[in-house]
């Protein structure tokens, strides 16, 4: 539970028993399962631009930092939590997992009705297994085709469950009920066959041959069956020409229904429905697994973010007389809400992120003037940080399976957070090379993706000698046309060929690297206007010290805004334990000298040059007497503290913009 009162909703642990491989990768099956339902309950990284549901999901396999089993799970942390356990032999054999499973069933059980817990049978052995032995287990063994689908939709069906605002304290939520809107005139049979992939599943349907009783008014029956219902537009050729089709989509947008539209066309329709407009689409196919799934997650999504939205209400995070939305706004919403007798009074709306695109919300401006838009990260009001660039250092981190997170969930964290600077106005700093995959490459692609235009300015990567000599020189040519590159030459103080790459390993050349690595921090530090922290790596550099304690201390002494995120480990973590007092051991000479190949040599040349000592103990107490307040980023002492412990992205991103709408205020 966050110190300013907010509770989460609802969180999701999964839990495996890793298996790793002569490369030190797990290739467990419950690696592979969570990557899906990380996904699938939070968001997909490989569709970054796409909203999510937005649960915040850890894991649980390897052991935490000291530990001979994986960290415990805070059942304080959210007002409900689902343990997800993919149970396999591995697991079953093992006598420590036996004891941390009984654990977290004990507290569960303890939790009155508070949390959930689903244990899933990869295979026979985990019929029978101690610690749930008197579960209902969902039986992914016995799913010979589907299995996947099968899993994900007995996972979206429960937590839909746990999160029925009608159910009674302690127990779980009705099924969830779907509606089948079709024509009858062609859509008979796909909505028998989707009918029947429905009743396979755990969930209810409505489906007016067999749903509505002889005798009873039809009306009025369609409008209850609504009511409560997540309803599937089954969309065939003839559909938008029935009335009762689409009195059915006003129906369910008029009770903020969840709604999730079938492409079934055969041929063409003359006129489409305007208002089956923002809503989930996909094609029908003929299993119609991915239907029923896709109608799920919907119904997941949108209770979460009524009980987030409601929460965010109830603590003062936007005004209580805030339009509150469930999907992104359209014209619909706004019935009413230019009318009233404050005369250009703003009129705030609030919806799930991520952020409108300016050309929506100008479009909706023309209806109504006075609308505000906020989204549930955003502070309010919302910050304008048009003319500010933002420096972003992130990059991979040790500690993440440690801590319960994944590459995904840092992949995550840099698309989310450059997601929200973007939508607000600023641009983007990043100072790393063009290696495939790495996260130089990621930002170029998603700026560009989200921007939906080339606009060079919104991203400057700041690339240092040599590294734009000897990087791939194919792609940065393609991206020079995207974003700005600041190619940066060699420092007049050093000499440098670049006919060879530098050894790192001998230390006049990791001299030159240093140098040049320097450089390019204090020039990106000049031309950006606050910083953002994020993981990093505290060994096994080619500079002076780990770039992001550098590019941190820099920021200090010019007074730079920087919002430093620990919760994700790495060099990022060891500066945030410093910043609250503690000295880390990474923060010493004898750990760096340990961990980093060729460093001994280094540093008495680096130092015989006439530079300023690489000296830990005094970064240590600079971090330590700088303390939160001299972060200088506009939030509290409590507000920093939170922002360097929390791996919820919600959270980070709210605390971000709240400080630099401070620091920076329109």
């Amino acid at each position: 539970m966050a110190k300013d009162g907010y509770r989460i909703p609802l969180q999701v642990y999964v839990l495996w028993c890793p298996k790793l491989n002569a490369d030190g990768l797990d290739v467990a099956k419950g690696a592979a399962i969570s990557t899906e339902l990380y996904a699938l309950l939070c968001r997909d990284i490989d569709e970054p631009l796409t909203r999510g549901i937005g649960i915040p999901t850890y894991f649980r396999s390897v052991p935490g930092p000291g530990l001979d089993m994986p960290l415990g799970i805070d059942f304080d942390g959210a007002e409900s939590i689902c343990v997800i356990a993919l149970i396999d032999s591995e697991m079953v054999i093992d006598s420590k997992w036996s004891a941390y499973l009984t654990e977290i069933q004990r507290r569960i059980a303890a939790s009155g009705g508070r949390h959930g817990f689903v244990p899933v049978a990869l295979d026979a052995s985990a019929i029978g297994y101690l610690p749930i032995k008197n579960l209902n287990s969902v039986r992914y063994d016995l799913q010979k085709e589907n299995a996947s689908a099968f899993l994900r939709i007995s996972v979206t069906h429960e937590l839909c469950r746990m999160l029925d605002a009608n159910s009674e304290p302690g127990k779980p939520g009705s099924a969830i009920r779907i509606f089948i809107s079709h024509a009858k005139k062609d859509g008979n049979e796909e909505a028998k066959l989707l009918k029947e992939r429905i009743e396979e599943t755990h969930a209810d349907r409505f489906f007016d041959a067999v749903s509505i009783a002889p005798g009873y008014e039809f009306a009025k029956e369609i409008e209850d069956g609504i009511r409560g219902s997540t309803v599937i537009a089954l969309v065939t050729d003839r559909y938008s020409s029935r009335p009762w089709c689409r009195k059915e989509i006003l129906l369910a947008k008029a009770y903020r229904r969840p709604i999730v539209v079938v492409d079934a066309l055969e041929k063409e329709e003359l006129r489409s429905f305007p208002y089956l407009g923002n809503c989930r689409v996909l094609r029908w196919t003929e299993d119609a697994y991915s239907i029923v799934l896709a109608a799920l997650s919907e119904t997941l999504r949108f209770e979460y973010q009524l009980r987030r939205l409601g929460e965010l209400t109830r603590i003062g995070r936007f005004p209580k007389n805030a339009r509150q939305l469930l999907r992104a706004p359209e014209l619909l919403d706004f019935k009413g809400l230019g009318s009233g007798n404050s005369k250009g009074a703003k009129k705030p709306v609030v919806y799930p992120d991520p952020p409108l695109g300016v050309e929506e919300t100008d479009a909706i401006r023309e209806f109504c003037p006075t609308a505000e838009f906020l989204t549930a990260t955003a502070p309010w009001p919302e910050p304008k940080l048009e003319g500010k660039r933002v420096g972003i250092s992130i990059s991979d981190s040790p500690d993440l399976a440690a801590r319960g997170l994944s590459p995904n969930h840092l992949t995550d964290a840099t698309y989310e957070i450059a997601r929200n600077l973007l939508a607000f106005g600023a641009k983007l700093g990043y100072g790393g090379d063009l290696r495939k995959a790495g996260f130089t490459e990621r930002m170029v692609e998603f700026v560009y993706s989200f921007e939906g235009e080339v606009d060079p300015s919104s991203l400057t990567n700041y690339e240092a000698w040599p590294v734009h000599t000897f990087g791939n020189r194919q792609r940065l040519a393609e991206v020079t046309n995207l974003i700005t590159v600041e190619m940066l030459p060699l420092p007049d103080d050093v000499q440098g060929s670049p006919a060879t790459p530098l050894d790192p390993l001998k230390p006049e050349e990791r001299y030159v690297l240093a140098r040049c690595f320097t450089e390019m921090r204090q020039r990106m530090h000049r031309e950006i206007h606050a910083r953002v922290v994020l993981a990093g790596a505290s060994t096994k550099y080619t500079g002076k010290m780990p770039g992001i304690l550098e590019e941190i201390l820099i920021a200090i002494e010019g007074g730079a805004p920087v919002y430093l995120m620990g919760g994700f480990g790495g060099c990022a973590g060891v500066v945030a334990d410093g910043v609250r007092g503690r000295a880390p051991v990474e923060l010493t000479m004898d750990y760096q000298l340990e961990h980093n190949p060729g460093y001994r040599a280094f540093v008495p040349f680096y130092e015989s040059k006439g530079n300023a000592p690489i000296d830990y103990p005094a970064f240590t107490t600079r971090l330590q007497t700088a303390g939160p307040g001299g972060l200088n980023n506009g939030l509290s002492e409590s507000e920093n503290l939170r922002l360097m412990e929390s791996s919820d992205l919600d959270e980070i991103n709210h605390l971000i913009l709240r400080g630099l709408s401070t620091r920076f205020p329109s």
